[in-house]
């Protein structure tokens, strides 16, 4: 079995080629040949299988440490392998093992899709018939398989439960060109649906806490919540390689009618420290709130779920403003198409959009941070 430790340490081995292809991604929207099979060869796709699968068993902290690594390395590969790896490690943990037989069996899974329960189901003998539109199927030009969630009615339309169900990548109709955006471009997360398919028994998990049928306790978190694996992850990247290329830039970098280079102005290394300090504190706060979340018992782990998906939250709101200050101490260098900043900025801009980092991520944890002082002041409290 593969740790995350040497998972994590492989990042390093293949930096080189991710980062050729960058531009190609770009272009292309979607990874190069060469990206992707670095990352099979490497094992990266596997960080969040159960181990049973041959994956990881990485917690929480470490897998968003592996996430954070791909991003400072490259933004696209790190968003495709985090939705890749993830959701083939909700399958691997929650689907039946006559389906795991299949899905396993053949090519390493690479698993695109949306959980939100946009897709419509009903029950049939031996299974569902679905049919649903998803947007951002992250990786679906990577993938061989793709799920979507879907609302199981009643013959009546009635509402009976949420599913994520899981089809062969040939089931889907995939809208190639419903992927022009401005940020995120490479990862290729288009548009895709399924007309009446065929859901076989055992093919679909609840959404959004599912029967953890294999691997480790994280996998009895609700599948949003594990998805800071990437939302603190790739934004903690992006701020990390972003002072990274400024402090390079700056070394030489001499502005308009300036007589040193930028890196001697008091101005950019106090703000300089400013910024590497907020990152070091945002990247504590969610490795910390991930640790807590680990180890949480059952009683706990409601509170401090809210909590890990704040402190993502934070994280993100954090990699915007360090994004933006290095993108604008670049100047015109930072602006042209083949300079990091500005993909970095771009794409640190794209996960913002992101469900999982909206206002309610506040929201939702400061509402129970009041009812848990409501509670203390209660007399059997």
């Amino acid at each position: 079995m593969v740790t995350a430790q040497q998972l994590f340490d492989r990042i390093d081995d293949i930096a080189p080629v991710l980062r050729a292809g960058g531009r190609e991604a770009e272009r292309s929207g979607r990874l190069s040949q060469a990206s992707i099979d670095a990352l099979h060869s490497s094992g990266l796709f596997r960080f969040w299988w159960p181990a049973e699968l041959g994956g990881a068993a990485a917690s929480l902290s470490q897998g968003i440490a592996t996430v954070e690594r791909l991003a400072a390395v490259d933004t696209t590969a790190a968003w495709v392998v985090a939705v890749g790896s993830a959701h083939a490690g909700f399958v691997g943990a929650y689907l039946a093992d006559h389906a795991i037989e299949e899905i396993f069996a053949g090519d390493e899974p690479v698993i695109a899709g949306q959980m939100a329960p946009m897709g419509q189901a009903r029950r049939v003998d031996g299974g569902l018939r679905v049919t649903g539109a998803w947007s951002f199927g992250s990786g679906i030009r990577h993938a061989n398989w793709v799920l979507g969630g879907a609302t199981v009615t009643d013959d009546s339309g009635v509402p009976l439960e949420a599913v994520v169900v899981v089809a062969p990548i040939g089931a889907a109709i995939v809208d190639e060109n419903s992927w022009q955006v401005a940020g995120l471009a490479g990862t290729g997360s288009c548009d895709y649906r399924l007309t009446d398919h065929f859901v076989p028994e055992g093919w679909w998990f609840a959404f959004p806490l599912a029967q953890r049928l294999r691997g480790a306790q994280v996998y009895d978190l609700p599948t949003p919540v594990q998805a800071v694996i990437l939302h603190g992850g790739f934004v903690l990247g992006t701020a990390r390689r972003s002072l990274d290329e400024i402090v390079a830039l700056a070394a030489a970098k001499t502005r308009h009618r300036a007589v040193a280079p930028l890196g001697q102005h008091p101005t950019f290394q106090r703000d300089l420290a400013e910024c590497q300090a907020k990152v070091a504190a945002a990247r504590l706060y969610v490795h910390d709130a991930a640790r807590r979340l680990d180890a949480a018992g059952d009683l706990d782990r409601s509170t401090v779920a809210l909590e890990t998906r704040a402190a993502g939250r934070y994280a993100t709101d954090v990699a915007v403003e360090v994004t933006t200050w290095a993108y604008r101490c670049g100047g015109g260098t930072s602006l042209r198409l083949d300079h990091p900043l500005q993909q970095l900025l771009r794409d640190t801009f794209g996960a913002t959009q992101h469900v999982f980092v909206d206002d309610a991520a506040y929201v939702n944890y400061g509402a129970a941070l009041v009812q848990r002082a409501i509670a203390a002041t209660r007399p059997d409290g």
